[in-house]
């Protein structure tokens, strides 16, 4: 029998051929003999509920894609970039790396400016009290807004984990 993998033809052994023309009960026969079980016949009722391993592999063309041999004749037939081009390309780069680095510190300065600016604008008695840095620590307890949802018993289990 041949099946198709991604495109090629691929001989399949014997014992793996369909059963076409064998009914569902035979089918179910030979394919006991041959080891094969229904997953869900072995399983107790605890376990059906999740699907471990059951099915197709979604990461099945991922895997295969990596561990394949590269195509030789297509290598080949990629476009090299000569020297010119790979200096032009990383002198555009350059260039666009220091504009994005004079915004972020034009930004900044400008930041510490109004600042300043706005120290001066507050009165004299206020103005010390402004420009002394703020060294208070933050509190232990405070919530940190996280991507993620909370874990659901996070701290017992922590806590479980320190006590031991």
């Amino acid at each position: 029998m041949l099946a198709r993998s991604l495109g090629r033809a691929v001989a399949r052994p014997p014992c793996c051929a369909p059963a076409a023309g064998l009914l569902s009960e035979q089918r179910r026969a030979l394919s006991v003999k041959k080891g094969f079980q229904k997953a869900g016949k072995t399983k107790d009722l605890k376990t059906q509920g999740k699907k471990a391993t059951e099915g197709r592999d979604p990461y099945a063309l991922f895997k295969q894609a990596i561990l394949a041999e590269p195509d030789r004749t297509l290598l080949k037939e990629l476009p090299r970039e000569t020297y010119t081009e790979r200096q032009d390309r990383k002198r555009v780069r350059s260039r666009l790396m220091m504009e994005e680095h004079t915004r972020v510190n034009g930004h900044l300065s400008r930041c510490i400016q109004l600042r300043k600016e706005a120290i001066k604008a507050l009165p004299e008695a206020l103005q010390e009290a402004a420009r002394r840095k703020d060294m208070t620590s933050f509190p232990i307890t405070r919530r940190v807004f996280t991507d993620s949802a909370p874990i659901k018993d996070f701290k017992a289990k922590i806590s479980a984990t320190h006590d031991d």
